[in-house]
């Protein structure tokens, strides 16, 4: 069933740069090779507002879904049927975002249950397409479960879908100043972070280790880490992962520096 849902997906791609579409089809082929070299690669970012979340987060040494940490499901959760996940997005930190931890693509050894879809589950329970009915309408929910697809297929489809909406593959990962080219074919893509970035969802909990990471960031205003947290990320940084502390930097300067590492990080590879 995944491999005829992946299938479909592309398909739906391919009608979108038909000949009625102007030059979509010659930026698609311009830009599909370093799509296909570059994103499937791309690194998983994990971001939170919150300084006690992150202390808590380095103490323990893991990032735990709701459900882990004895919450219940949101209402968003509970009507998309989405059941004790960690969010992260594929090289992409939302704006607001005071740290960002981003982690290696292949963080679970076994992909079972890891699922991503082109957009922020939680808008497109709200924000996105106006035009649909609000939950408890199952529309929302249908389009959802549609365009989710497992690891690591929907690596192939987010490098088609970049080269398929973006005039740049890179300008996907670039909240800032890119916007996309052209629609997506669920008509939700925008400029707005949420419609952007794609969602991969990882079951149960994700290991902050040295074999998980490949870099922090972080911004500290107003309230420091706790020690546990700082000593946590001194031997991090001892091990190799990339820790960057900006002090006093806003969120979107935080979500800025994210992008070039992210975008740096991946022609480095390609080079290697």
């Amino acid at each position: 069933m995944s491999a005829e849902r992946l299938d479909a997906l592309l398909a739906e791609l391919e009608e979108l740069r038909g000949p009625a579409h102007g030059d979509r089809a010659s930026v698609y082929e311009r830009v599909r090779p370093d799509a296909q070299r570059c994103l499937p690669h791309v690194p998983l970012v994990h971001g939170s507002g919150s300084i006690d979340d992150v202390n808590s987060i380095l103490a323990e040494g893991f990032l735990c879904s709701r459900q882990g940490r004895g919450k219940k499901a949101n209402r968003r959760e509970a009507y998309l049927g989405i059941d004790d996940v960690v969010y992260t997005a594929a090289g992409i930190l939302y704006p607001d975002a005071r740290v960002g931890f981003v982690f290696r693509p292949d963080i679970v050894e076994e992909p079972d249950g890891v699922l991503a879809s082109p957009w922020d589950s939680g808008a497109i329970c709200s924000s996105l397409r106006q035009d649909l009915p609000k939950p408890p309408e199952p529309q929302r929910r249908q389009l959802f479960e549609r365009y989710s697809l497992p690891a690591p297929m929907y690596r192939v489809y987010l490098a088609c879908y970049v080269a398929s909406c973006y005039r740049h593959w890179w300008h996907y990962l670039d909240l800032g100043t890119a916007k996309p080219a052209f629609g997506s074919p669920c008509n939700a893509l925008g400029r707005h972070a949420r419609s952007r970035s794609f969602e991969v969802r990882i079951p149960s909990r994700i290991p902050v280790t040295t074999s998980s990471l490949l870099a922090v960031f972080i911004t500290l205003r107003d309230q420091p880490l706790s020690p546990a947290a700082s000593d946590c990320l001194r031997r991090l940084e001892r091990a190799g992962v990339v820790v960057k502390s900006l002090s006093n930097a806003s969120p979107p300067s935080l979500q800025r520096h994210i992008f070039a590492w992210v975008r740096e990080h991946l022609n480095a590879s390609e080079a290697r």
